[in-house]
């Protein structure tokens, strides 16, 4: 879900860039529409910025069209983790979604986990950040340039892990696949490996005792990857 975060903090580069042009934030929404629906591989940001600009064109906010938005993606899939990455841009998040109104195309029900967690993590940014430059003046598009280059930074940092864990996985395979290897070679030696296994009480009991250690170091390898690797 690297490509989706970084395409959030591409969107959002662009909305602080049509706010600071002069675009109404009705008209900024309808420009954004417009380009992501061009891109087959961002039709969901392009659903979330219909209904940001239906919701503004309304007269009833911006803010409105991305809380329903935010209420059909943990309808279509409830992440497993939080938003996270948006602390230094705002201190709370009112994530308070409200039923569409409408019958207007939304987030499918299809959605991956990792889909789920970036989206409510930019909706809820999103929402906050509006809350916030309407509590206290704040030039919106200073903040959504904060939040994009957070997200980008997450985005990096994704990578970065994902990378690094890829030799953990490489070492876990070559680890599981090694009891093999030593029976493909004691066969070649003429040792005749399979006999012994299956052939006594000795060679059962080395089995199954090999086989449950192989399967608690997976599992336990698997685990220690997964801690670190965001939703696995």
């Amino acid at each position: 879900m690297n490509d989706l975060r970084c395409s959030a903090g591409s969107l959002l580069h662009q909305y602080a860039a049509l706010l600071q042009s002069g675009r109404s934030q009705a008209q900024a929404w309808v420009d954004l529409s417009d380009h992501w629906r061009s891109r087959e591989d961002a039709q969901l940001l392009a659903q979330i910025c219909e209904r940001a600009a239906s919701a503004e064109q309304a007269g009833l906010g911006a803010v409105v069209g991305l809380r329903r938005s935010l209420a059909e993606v943990a309808a279509a899939h409830r992440p497993r983790a939080g938003p996270v990455g948006w602390s230094h841009v705002v201190t709370e998040s009112r994530t308070a979604a409200e039923p569409a109104a409408d019958a207007g195309a939304g987030p499918g029900p299809g959605l991956s986990l990792g889909a789920a967690a970036v989206l409510t993590e930019v909706l809820q940014g999103l929402i906050s950040i509006h809350a916030l430059s309407q509590s206290t003046g704040a030039p919106l598009s200073r903040l959504c340039r904060k939040a994009a280059d957070s997200l980008e930074d997450s985005a990096a940092l994704d990578a970065a892990v994902r990378t690094a864990a890829a030799g953990p996985r490489l070492t876990q395979l070559i680890l599981a696949a090694l009891p093999l290897g030593g029976l493909a070679m004691g066969a070649l030696m003429g040792a005749q490996p399979l006999a012994v296994l299956f052939g006594s009480t000795l060679g059962w009991g080395c089995l199954v005792s090999g086989l449950g250690c192989l399967l608690l170091g997976w599992r336990w390898s698997a685990r220690m990857i997964r801690a670190v690797t965001p939703h696995g």
